[in-house]
């Protein structure tokens, strides 16, 4: 489907700016890849302002910025990629450091985020673990001035629209055991995130896996890590949460939204859509607003 845009009437004042952070010290965690099914670590180490979010391996010798220049791949999971270094499943770990605030921070890890138990509350856990480190610079906020969609109103699709603040609304729909999933989330602070975002798990369909694997996909799935749904039932777990699927849905988009390499000030309502609809999203914004 063609990304198309739209316009609104709303307007909002100028970009506002945030202080620049980082982590007070290096923390280290470590777990195994959802997709490569590789055991792996990262390190989180702090870095000076304007130096972003970077990912190198752990010889330090490549890096890639979280950044929508770099993106790899966006099949199950988002991905980024350099000449010589590609990283996987960075949506986790990247929602996280919008939520906190996060600006400058490198981060080492060898192919793949670890999944965890298949949330982002361990990584809130390190970065807190770490401490937060404000530092002297500012940048200013992305600002959304018009309405962007991709896909048709009425259908799969997402759009950002003017708003004083942040938020996401998201809508899922399946056959059941899952049915129609709704969640408005508000962005409220790190820790307001924390308890009802962060801990919403991936999920994943039993007659999905074998394809997923024919792909050398969900190597790493074990029902410890991620939420498991058969015909009739879940199968591993009980809900965290009874909307969880829609939640985690915000979860990526949160960590995808990212990727422009600053924080954003407006509305997205997405409707049954992927890590594929939030890039082309940001293309769209990145394009118009000459980002």
């Amino acid at each position: 489907r063609a990304p198309r845009a739209t316009s609104t009437s709303k307007s909002v004042a100028a970009n506002p700016t945030i202080k620049q952070r980082t982590l007070k010290k290096s923390v280290v965690l470590s777990g195994q890849g959802l997709h490569s099914g590789v055991k792996t670590g990262l390190i989180l180490h702090p870095l000076a302002p304007h130096s972003g979010i970077l990912f190198t391996g752990i010889s330090g010798d490549v890096t890639v910025p979280a950044h929508l220049d770099y993106v790899g791949s966006t099949g199950y999971a988002t991905s980024l990629r350099s000449k010589d270094y590609a990283v996987g499943t960075v949506e986790h770990l990247l929602a996280v450091l919008h939520s906190y605030g996060i600006t400058n921070l490198l981060v080492k890890v060898q192919g793949e985020i670890p999944i965890l138990d298949g949330s982002a509350l361990e990584f809130c856990q390190a970065i807190e673990d770490a401490g937060i480190q404000e530092e002297d610079e500012e940048c200013a906020a992305i600002v959304i001035e018009r309405q962007y969609r991709v896909g048709a109103e009425g259908g799969e699709s997402i759009s950002i629209e003017p708003a004083k603040g942040f938020s996401i609304r998201y809508v899922l729909r399946y056959p059941k055991p899952v049915g129609e999933q709704e969640h408005t989330y508000v962005f409220q602070g790190s820790e307001y995130f924390k308890t009802e975002i962060a801990p919403a798990r991936t999920f994943g369909f039993l007659k999905d896996i074998a394809q997923l694997q024919n792909m050398g996909l969900a190597n790493g799935g074990r029902l410890s890590n991620f939420i498991l749904i058969d015909d009739e039932k879940i199968v591993n777990t009980e809900l965290r949460y009874p909307n969880e699927f829609a939640r985690h849905k915000i979860l990526d988009i949160l960590g995808d939204l990212y990727l422009l390499g600053r924080p954003i000030r407006g509305a997205v309502t997405a409707v049954m859509t992927g890590h594929s609809d939030n890039i082309a999203l940001l293309r769209q914004v990145r394009e118009d607003m000459k980002l």
